[in-house]
């Protein structure tokens, strides 16, 4: 069993060492609808996002029902390879379960996109962690009827904010996207998964990772499509 434990946690800090992505080992999958842009980009200095300039459009298939959605490249000097951020979506006759909700700027761009191959409602975000790019729209999806759930360590530091560079109290923040769903990580089952969906003929993992990226770190898995969805 230690042995098991061992290989399973390496297995998935090796994982964590890569960037934003999902993959599948499927045969059929995944599909990319959108290859990727060339890059890289270089910004002139004093450059502001033209957030209204940016598109979110699904890139890929993971699954028939499985879908990642970015944002315009080559816009966003923060994410200049996904404007605005990254969503994964699950959908289907139980909804709409969607990994991270992009900034706040493309919220209304990101539901259009959903929108665009489901009618079904959204009914559950998961943070992956708490920069903007994957928490800014919260609030907004909220109010179309998600339950947001993470990593109890990324609701305490929504809750919390740290001052701003300049040394300003950070804005305090909208309750309605701050998490209601909270689990933790457990040092004593690493890797193990602290929440489990069923929805729409998949089961979906949520594993916290700890240390990572945030202290509020999540990996999401989807087992019948063999796909992993990472943080940055």
């Amino acid at each position: 069993m230690m042995k098991e434990r061992t290989l399973l946690l390496l297995s998935v800090v090796a994982i964590a060492a890569v960037p934003a992505l999902a993959w599948s080992q499927r045969a059929e999958y995944p599909i990319t609808v959108i290859a990727p842009g060339k890059g890289p980009y270089t910004f002139p200095q004093g450059y502001q996002t033209p957030w209204d300039k940016i598109a979110i459009m699904v890139t890929a298939k993971m699954s028939a029902n499985l879908f990642v959605l970015h944002g315009s490249e080559g816009l966003d000097p923060a994410h200049p390879d996904a404007s605005g951020g990254r969503v994964m979506a699950l959908f289907g006759p139980d909804g709409v379960l969607m990994v991270d909700t992009e900034n706040r700027q493309v919220a209304e761009k990101t539901l259009a996109t959903i929108r665009s191959f489901t009618d079904a409602p959204i009914k559950v975000v998961v943070n992956t962690h708490i920069h903007s790019d994957h928490t800014g729209a919260n609030a907004f999806f909220a109010k179309q009827g998600a339950l947001i759930f993470s990593q109890d360590n990324l609701r305490a530091e929504m809750l919390r904010p740290p001052p701003r560079a300049n040394g300003q109290p950070a804005p305090a923040p909208d309750m309605a996207g701050v998490p209601v769903g909270i689990y933790s990580y457990n040092p004593a089952a690493p890797a193990q998964p602290a929440v489990t969906f069923n929805m729409n003929g998949e089961t979906v993992d949520l594993i916290p990772m700890m240390p990572s990226h945030t202290a509020g770190d999540t990996i999401v898995r989807f087992r019948k499509a063999d796909v992993i969805y990472i943080e940055d």
